[in-house]
């Protein structure tokens, strides 16, 4: 039987952000009522046929070509996350490890470039990019991708051909100016598009948990050198959160409820006509 309800930001990545329950705190942009819920994480950024093409005749053609092949990337990447969260170790005098090597870290790099292009605004930006070779400045309005839903049938239609989902993930290799790095902090947030590249994709980052963010960064970004697991402090941590408020399309997603900075953050990020103007993330 097909899968109908296909998720574009994996269940095995949301599930760390969960409380005891399996549930959420969750900031819904299409609710109808009000638009922060504590709900399953399993209801959250997905949609039924999502990653489906169209025949010749621009008919929905279901048959999970795509879905079956970003399962099988999500097995392997849950694997990595799951070693990552079950072995990190602090100590009292000398640096927290984490095992981890160095195939681990090339998968994470092809993972998250493939996490920021699989979702709605992703797949429209790669289209976009394809056809046009210019990148955009800012976030995807909803009004933009509810204009758009084409290019979200014609990415799917790409990538379930054979070998072009391989052939792209082949392609990506982490650069020798880019280093990683396994960020902690008190207070991560997620949205439903966890990846954020800012300074253009010199900074590079998703979350994993409510303490954990992947990093990769460049050689002018970092002052680390070579340790994996870095502190971040609560001005860098809030600086996460604020992108992956203004990168949200539908959902911002927290394990504890939203602090009041952050539920300030988002008024303005859905209220604030001009809030371009205040981004610290993406400028001309």
């Amino acid at each position: 039987m097909a899968t109908k309800k296909q998720h574009y930001y994996p269940r095995a990545l949301l599930k760390y952000f969960s409380n005891d329950d399996g549930k959420v705190n969750v900031y819904m942009r299409l609710a109808k009522d009000d638009p922060i819920k504590y709900m399953k994480y399993e209801n959250v950024c997905a949609a039924n046929y999502t990653y489906e093409g169209t025949s010749k005749d621009d008919e929905l053609e279901i048959d999970n070509i795509l879905e079956d092949k970003l399962s099988s990337l999500e097995g392997k990447l849950t694997s990595i996350i799951d070693k990552i969260i079950k072995s990190i170790k602090f100590y009292e005098n000398r640096e927290p490890t984490v095992d981890i090597n160095e195939d681990d870290i090339e998968f994470l790099f092809k993972y998250m470039n493939l996490q920021y292009i699989r979702t709605d605004m992703g797949r429209i930006n790669f289209i976009n990019t394809f056809r046009e070779c210019t990148p955009r400045k800012y976030p995807m309005k909803l009004e933009e991708i509810h204009e758009n839903k084409r290019k979200i049938r014609e990415f799917n239609n790409i990538f379930k051909k054979p070998g072009i989902l391989d052939k792209f993930m082949d392609t990506l290799k982490v650069p020798e100016f880019m280093n990683f790095h396994i960020s902690i902090g008190k207070y991560f947030i997620t949205s439903d598009n966890p990846v954020v590249g800012t300074d253009n994709w010199k900074q590079m980052w998703m979350p994993i948990s409510q303490n954990l963010c992947l990093e990769f960064l460049a050689d002018e970004f970092n002052h680390w050198g070579d340790n994996i697991i870095i502190p971040r402090m609560d001005r860098h941590s809030r600086y996460f959160n604020e992108a992956q408020i203004e990168t949200a399309n539908y959902y911002i997603i927290s394990k504890d409820k939203f602090d009041l900075p952050t539920q300030y953050y988002i008024y303005l990020r859905y209220f604030c006509p001009d809030w371009e103007k205040k981004s610290r993330h993406f400028k001309d």
